[in-house]
């Protein structure tokens, strides 16, 4: 059945005012497997969740960093510049311990220098050991990282979410991230780096 003009126009208005105040709308559950972007137009940091690794216990998460075109971070041995990212989940809730998997970095050559790090945008794996497994585990984070062009500028993100028991769309993405997680050579990195900028000069 067809509705009259003036209530499709009425609930299109209802339909748009709900999504301007960021009201979730029915079929559309993003918000539960990720938090909202902190940052700005250099970068920005966002939780995101996903599905229990296996018949574990363990929680399965993820940091993600998104960065402006022509900007990196650095891995947790930046080289011979930048500052490692700090990864600070005290004031989260129903944990018990959480691991920071790290995705394999590049080296990137800095001014003559070597640093490493990650030149795209960045998803680095968590996971989680619950207090109590049958409750949901609510993560709150503060990183402090650096993002650098030409120069390097300090950078903080904040994000909360809750992470519940169930599948998750992001979990595509998480093994994606996961699949480069490898023990990495530092030497072979600074190597890499020094043939790159003795080839340039």
């Amino acid at each position: 059945m067809r509705l009259p003009v003036m209530r499709r126009h009425a609930m299109a208005l209802i339909i748009a005012s709900l999504l301007g105040t960021g009201v979730a709308v029915a079929g559309d559950d993003s918000s539960s497997y990720s938090s909202s972007w902190d940052g700005d137009a250099r970068s920005a940091v966002r939780l995101i969740a996903g599905a229990p690794a296996g018949k574990s216990s363990t929680v399965r998460a993820g940091v993600e960093v998104r960065l402006m075109r022509g900007w990196h971070t650095y891995w947790r041995y930046p080289g011979d510049a930048g500052v490692p990212p700090r990864f600070d989940l005290a004031k989260s809730s129903n944990v018990k311990s959480v691991s920071v998997l790290w995705p394999a970095p590049r080296p990137i050559p800095e001014q003559g220098l070597v640093a490493i790090g990650y030149v795209r945008d960045v998803l680095w794996p968590l996971e989680i050991v619950p207090q109590n497994p049958g409750k949901p585990v609510t993560l709150r984070l503060k990183l402090d990282y650096a993002v650098c062009e030409k120069l390097c500028v300090p950078a903080e993100g904040k994000a909360q979410l809750v992470v519940k028991s169930g599948s998750a769309s992001n979990d595509a993405a998480l093994a994606a991230a996961l699949a480069p997680v490898k023990v990495v050579n530092v030497t072979t990195l600074y190597c890499i780096a020094a043939r790159r900028i003795a080839f340039s000069s």
